[in-house]
């Protein structure tokens, strides 16, 4: 079962939350809309700043929790040392939550590759978070770079692309056009070995996720698709005109809650689209299921929409029915894997499409 994702103490107190000028709070708002409206902005050193402790915390919450879903599922190597190539790297807070969750995950990180032609936001965040690009032996290699290399040694890797896909939102993923970015990433599919991940993050709306999931379906004809699908089929959601998101809750000090409160907002959970590509084989297999909803139960009913092997149904289970051999159905929420053998009835799931 999922948890509840927290940057650490260190992490979180070098986003330095702190309350909002009235002026500061209408320009981050002002940022927000932008940001929603995909408009792009001309960035000043206090907006950096502004969109770093609000953008910034969540994204690096929103890559820690990847990153455990990864180690979840054995697809992170234990004791090896990565090198993050974050495309689109803004004021680093994608690399931040990978690098807040190697240690307890068991790995390392030694080198950080940025991409990003926005150098002052690069510069900005290694300013502000020295002390997060250390380890006991030695300082982690940032190298700022305005577009990535076109060969890369083979080695345990992250290719983490976190709010870039909505830069391209009006390209077609069924055309044969696409931004260079999109056109490098396809490339790189076909030259790394198993050791890379490719790890998307996007926000959760439900027309860019559905531009999202074409993405999705393009991809997995050139490459695995590890998470959050257990199959390598054509996505039901996007067939049946549905949205497919995480939901996560999160835990995060006291000061970001007054921030959020300043701004007039209410961000209890984490919504967010992701993705993980990669050569290695995946470990779901036709009996695993993933849910992909909130609680959506009647009375004296179960229910959760499932996907499994290129399906989305709603399967209900009666109450009574728990027993300690299927109790994780009941107990599921979005986001959980969980084994269809546990449940009966399987052979017309109801509300299967």
């Amino acid at each position: 079962m999922l948890k509840k994702t927290r940057l650490s103490s260190e992490l979180e107190g070098a986003f330095n939350h702190r309350k909002l000028k009235p002026a500061e709070a209408d320009k981050l708002r002002a940022i927000a809309e932008n940001y929603q409206q995909r408009q792009k902005v001309r960035w000043s050193t206090n907006e950096i700043q502004l969109y770093h402790y609000y953008f910034g915390f969540l994204t690096s919450l929103k890559a820690k929790a990847v990153a455990e879903e990864l180690a979840q599922f054995s697809y992170l190597s234990a004791g090896a040392n990565y090198e993050i190539v974050d495309v689109g790297a803004g004021t680093l807070g994608g690399s931040l939550g990978i690098l807040d969750a190697a240690p307890e995950l068991g790995f390392s990180v030694d080198r950080i590759l940025a991409i990003d032609p926005q150098e002052e936001a690069l510069r900005w965040a290694k300013e502000t978070h020295p002390e997060s690009f250390q380890n006991k032996r030695k300082r982690i290699q940032v190298q700022s770079m305005v577009y990535p290399p076109h060969e890369m040694e083979d080695r345990h890797r992250i290719v983490l692309f976190a709010n870039v896909l909505t830069e391209v939102f009006d390209l077609d993923p069924t055309s044969s056009k696409v931004h260079p970015l999109v056109a490098w990433a396809e490339k790189a599919f076909a030259q790394t070995s198993g050791k890379t991940l490719f790890v998307f993050i996007e926000p959760a709306d439900f027309d860019f996720n559905q531009v999202f999931l074409k993405w999705r379906d393009r991809w997995s004809k050139q490459i695995r698709v590890l998470l959050p699908c257990p199959h390598q089929k054509a996505c039901p959601a996007l067939q049946q005109n549905e949205w497919c998101h995480e939901e996560r809750e999160y835990e995060a000090p006291s000061s970001f809650w007054n921030m959020i409160r300043d701004l007039g907002y209410r961000k209890r959970n984490l919504s967010f689209s992701y993705l993980v590509l990669g050569k290695r084989p995946p470990l779901a297999t036709a009996q695993n299921a993933r849910v992909v909803s909130s609680d959506v139960s009647g009375k004296g009913l179960c229910e959760r929409w499932l996907c499994a092997d290129g399906k989305r149904w709603k399967q209900s289970q009666l109450l009574r029915n728990k027993t300690d051999a299927n109790a994780a159905f009941f107990d599921s929420s979005r986001g959980d894997m969980i084994n269809l053998g546990i449940l009966e009835n399987l052979d017309t799931p109801r509300g299967a499409q």
